[in-house]
């Protein structure tokens, strides 16, 4: 696959709303100049492009003689013949069932032969239905009509990539799939008519990430269409799921809402999940501007420039939904309006002109559309947060108040906040145990003197972590065989790839948030309704004092105790847990006072996962008492499983007998938080909650599946009976907080490094000597040393003739350098790295950013010149 950049976007758009037939056309332009934007196979299939227009009511009027007002249905069908029938007869009865009409129905004209292979394999029936409801009933009622028969089909085994509808509107209309800009034109016959006509298109150009390309999930969807990704996706699915229960409104009952859901699927891409929310969120009667903005909001809480209403409306917003976060250019659209916009980090390009004749061009670069700049009125670029509204049916583009207007008018969102309280950072905390208690339960809870040093006295003298280096050599958690690990230490954390750029969580230190609240969340369509009091925290982190004070206010503590059974006792917790939530109280989960317990993470994991399970997740706060935490993973590990607060009481109790500074110690904590979701390119610990950016190394795909909302496990290995045999070997390991055990700095009789002073001695030896053999003892040390997979893997020794193996000249000559520009490298690098690939024959490439035209010699340039894209 030839891989370009992140997806296109755009849309061109008549502001007063005439539809035209050349509109159409330099929406296709413009799907073609993003081009470069996308993926496509050598055989010449597409990552998908596509493109959505207001119904052409004059064209279907020629095609199929109907008019007035009527929804239509673009349909992927079934290539099989037997599951094409039942997919229409499933269509037919739920369609006369809802006592509505297909008053014309065709298949869509197409050109197939011009399709790539893989296309053409996967290459839906292509259908236009055309539907007339009863008269006065809302979009709400054609949406249910659409899952109702979207669920039957379902049900018959029939994937989504099978049967899938497009759009299922009476105003817009969508064209896209598996093809190429050069080709979407003459695929799709409609397109070149001269009475297709609309007064906008948005188009988009996929280049897949996180999915497979398939026909359904092209886009523009039937709302949205995104150029980004949503990086905290996991847990904004579930968070949607758990409303399943406590969603609902004057006009749509509890039943009603419960018939719709799920709302996602994990069939969908991230944007796929997002249109979903945002088709239920529009349905169900809320207007574009105010959904995005809810979904997708700016960094509100550090911008002092932001007028007070507008912090008003955000704060209420923050109490019925996380952020969706992630690098994000949106353009959505209903028919009727027209709502561009870009993520709090402004992480993707959003361009926009406007012309002197009225045309509105966005794109996510310039040039898309030849305009001579005497007839531009206007252009510029959407920045972090921004938003850009047309109203189609007022012929008019809003300026930025106007839309904030229309945002916020008609509501006090103050008074929507007015349950809502609010803590503010504590001073030092005050002993409540002595000392000796205190290193009792230091030994209880096996610390070692490293945790102390490293964790927890470094965090409080320092204000920040210890710098270490990312080579950590010691074992992995389930090869360690002598020293029982914690459960934390199965987990590693994930980071961005592909095109989400991680964020800098000191230099953008203002579009982080790390606000967290404890209690139930507001109803994501009645957000006036009481549902009691909500309580704000500037840090997930809380002090022993502010628990003590929550445990008083509707909440059960729940313990994590167990004795002889663990998983019989952590069913006990999680039907504890569910029994409460159904009252509607909060739950502390808590290890305080106990002998033996359950691993906090897996208490919290899978309470939380149980009740998103059961739709009760949203109705209450979840929070944790614990003396196992000692290191600032633990803390994103607790948070990103679901917990909405975090009492460390055992550090928090230890640091103040010592007169260390409590204050510094959670500063330094909440910076280190900050830093682990800034890896994946997250800015709001809302959106971090529950989103499980973790995978593990050792824990069964059962245990995964069954308390770890279904976390990824490349590497199997221990079940919950093999976690209470951790613990119980733990307890006897005498592990002392006086004693470092070598984890961070090799010891002698510590855990076994591959980089430890002695066996590095032995390299520079080596090395310095030219003595193979000594090399060679070096190399069989270091390979002895089972810290890593790799060491347990054995060469198949089955030698072949030297004349059947390609020679070195030959294999060096498809070595290429990584793609890392002059400027991100400094010039020596930069030239030396060309040097050396050069020297052997292989291939240098010199980044986006060019290389120094000053160089000395051929041998300094790169082989490959790789080429600005203009965004």
């Amino acid at each position: 696959m030839k891989e370009h950049s992140n997806c296109g976007i755009g849309v061109v758009a008549n502001i007063n709303n005439i539809p035209q037939h050349q509109i159409v056309r330099d929406g296709i332009k413009i799907l073609n100049r993003l081009e470069h934007r996308g993926g496509s196979l050598r055989d010449g299939s597409g990552d998908g492009a596509g493109l959505l227009v207001q119904i052409p009511k004059e064209f279907f009027k020629e095609k199929v003689g109907i008019h007035g007002d009527y929804h239509v249905a673009m349909t992927f069908l079934p290539k099989d013949e037997v599951l094409r029938k039942t997919c229409i007869d499933i269509i037919s009865e739920e369609i006369s069932l809802a006592k509505s009409t297909i008053l014309a129905e065709r298949e869509v004209p197409i050109k197939e032969e011009i399709l790539g292979t893989s296309a053409k394999k996967s290459l839906p029936y292509i259908y236009q239905y055309f539907i007339k409801v009863p008269q006065n009933e809302n979009d709400f009622f054609v949406y249910k009509l659409r899952k109702k028969i979207e669920k039957r089909i379902s049900a018959k085994g029939i994937l989504k990539k099978e049967f899938y509808f497009a759009s299922f509107s009476n105003k817009t209309v969508v064209y896209k799939g598996l093809i190429t800009p050069k080709q979407f034109h003459e695929f799709y016959i409609d397109l070149s008519e001269e009475s297709f006509k609309s007064a906008y298109v948005m188009v988009h150009q996929r280049f897949s990430t996180n999915t497979l390309p398939s026909w359904d999930l092209a886009q523009p969807f039937r709302i949205v269409e995104h150029n980004g990704e949503i990086n905290t996706i996991n847990g904004n699915t579930a968070w949607i799921e758990a409303r399943k229960n406590d969603t609902y409104s004057k006009e749509y009952s509890k039943e009603q809402i419960e018939e719709i859901f799920p709302l996602t699927s994990p069939e969908n891409s991230d944007s796929a999940n997002l249109d979903s929310v945002v088709e239920f969120m529009m349905c169900t009667g809320k207007k574009l501007p105010e959904i995005i903005t809810t979904l997708v909001p700016q960094a509100w809480e550090k911008n002092d420039t932001l007028e007070q209403k507008l912090k008003e409306y955000y704060e209420a917003k923050s109490l019925v939904m996380e952020p969706w976060d992630g690098p994000a250019g949106l353009i959505t659209s209903n028919g009727d309006e027209i709502f561009a916009s870009l993520d709090r980090n402004g992480l993707r390009p959003m361009r926009y002109t406007i012309t002197k004749d009225n045309k509105l061009i966005i794109s996510s670069e310039m040039g898309v559309l030849d305009t001579e700049f005497p007839k531009i009125a206007y252009s510029g670029k959407l920045s972090a947060g921004e938003f850009l509204h047309l109203d189609l049916i007022e012929q008019k583009l809003l300026t930025r108040d106007e839309i904030i207007e229309k945002i916020i008018s008609g509501t006090d969102y103050k008074e929507e906040t007015k349950n809502l309280k609010k803590y503010n950072n504590i001073g030092e905390v005050k002993a409540t145990l002595s000392t000796e208690e205190v290193e009792e339960l230091l030994h209880r809870y096996s610390y070692t003197k490293e945790d102390i040093d490293m964790s927890i006295e470094h965090l409080a003298k320092e204000g920040k972590e210890t710098v270490a280096s990312t080579n950590y050599d010691a074992p992995l958690a389930i090869l360690d065989e002598e020293n029982p690990r914690l459960f934390f230490d199965y987990f590693k954390q994930k980071f961005a790839q592909v095109t989400n750029p991680p964020t800098d969580s000191i230099r953008e230190k203002s579009i982080f948030s790390i606000t967290s609240y404890f209690g139930g969340k507001k109803n994501l369509l009645d957000s006036k309704e009481d549902r009691g009091t909500i309580y704000q925290f500037s840090s997930p982190i809380i002090v022993n004092e502010y628990l003590e004070e929550l445990k008083q206010l509707n909440s059960v503590i729940i313990s994590t105790e167990f004795k002889d059974n663990m998983e019989d006792s952590l069913k006990n917790i999680i039907e504890t847990a569910i029994s409460n939530a159904e009252e509607n109280k909060n739950i502390i989960l808590s290890d305080k006072n106990t002998n033996r317990s359950i691993p906090m993470l897996l208490s919290v994991s899978a309470v939380h996962h149980a009740l998103v399970e059961k739709g009760l997740r949203g109705r209450v706060g979840l929070a944790v008492e614990s003396g196992e935490i000692r290191e600032i993973t633990h803390y994103a590990l607790l948070i990103g499983y679901g917990a909405d607060l975090v009492n460390p009481y055992l550090v928090l109790e230890y640091l103040a007998v010592k007169n260390l500074d409590t204050t510094k110690y959670l500063n330094a904590v909440d910076s280190g938080i900050q830093k682990i979701m800034s890896k994946m390119g997250i800015s709001s610990v809302a959106s971090y909650r529950g989103a499980k950016i973790f995978e593990s190394i050792g824990l069964s795909r059962n245990l995964c599946d069954k308390y770890l909302g279904n976390t990824s496990s490349d590497l199997e290995g221990l079940d919950i009976e093999d976690i209470q045999k951790e613990v119980i070997f733990r307890e006897k390991a005498e592990y002392s907080y006086k004693k470092s055990i070598g984890e961070f700095i090799a010891l002698k009789s510590g855990l076994a490094h591959k980089n430890s002073y002695e066996m590095i001695k032995k390299l520079h030896s080596a090395i310095s000597s030219n003595d193979y053999k000594e090399f060679k003892e070096y190399s069989h040390n270091f390979h002895e040393i089972k810290g890593t997979l790799r060491d347990y893997f054995t060469l198949n020794k089955n030698p072949i003739p030297l004349s059947e193996v390609e020679s070195e000249e030959s294999i060096l000559k498809r070595f290429v350098a990584g793609a890392m520009s002059f400027g991100a490298l400094s010039k020596e690098a930069h030239e030396t790295i060309a040097i050396a690939f050069n020297s052997i024959g292989s291939l240098s490439n010199s980044g986006e950013g060019g290389e120094d035209t000053d160089l000395d010699g051929v041998s300094d340039f790169d082989e490959i010149k790789q080429q600005l894209t203009s965004h």
